[in-house]
């Protein structure tokens, strides 16, 4: 189980976003659509709870685990197991079966940046609602010091009140 480092920007200029990113070294990878399935045993998706995902990205499909968040002004920390799985309906149903229960769905179009240690995603919400946002993930946080810097004041550092757009019926 590998511990992540997470933090999610805003951002005003996608073109000087990327300027940025290609001067901390990164690299444009792949941009790929998601569906995102959040599973638990409470209501809502606090990141004070441990949470299960099945995700699909292209023909991969996946069972995550997502340990209890910890949060220091707008970084993230916690614990993830990610499982390769066949099939997403029977293991949504499964979940269902013992006792979890549909938290959410999101789809989104991501483009990836990446290096040895970090992965930026520019991320593209269509489902439940429309959100643009960017996520940096990392195990070190001095790299992503690095990379909220080179960003500058084109980005601003938001906490988990951003998904609140979701949760709007």
């Amino acid at each position: 189980m590998a511990e992540e480092i997470e933090i999610k920007l805003i951002y005003n200029d996608l073109g000087e976003a990327e300027k940025a990113l290609a001067a901390c070294n990164l690299k444009k990878e792949e941009t790929i659509d998601l569906i995102d399935r959040y599973y638990g045993k409470q209501d809502g998706m606090e990141n004070t709870h441990d949470l299960i995902r099945i995700r699909q990205k292209g023909n991969k499909k996946e069972l995550t685990f997502k340990g209890s968040c910890k949060d220091e002004k707008g970084v993230w920390t916690r614990e993830e197991l990610n499982i390769p799985i066949l099939d997403v309906e029977a293991m949504n149903q499964f979940l269902l079966k013992i006792g979890l229960k549909l938290i959410k769905e999101n789809a989104s179009k991501r483009t990836f940046w990446r290096d040895n240690l970090t992965e930026v995603v520019f991320i593209d919400y269509s489902k439940p609602t429309k959100l643009t946002l960017i996520e940096i993930e990392s195990t070190s946080k001095e790299e992503i010091d690095g990379i909220v810097k080179g960003l500058g004041n084109n980005a601003k550092i938001v906490g988990e009140e951003i998904f609140s757009c979701f949760d709007k019926k």
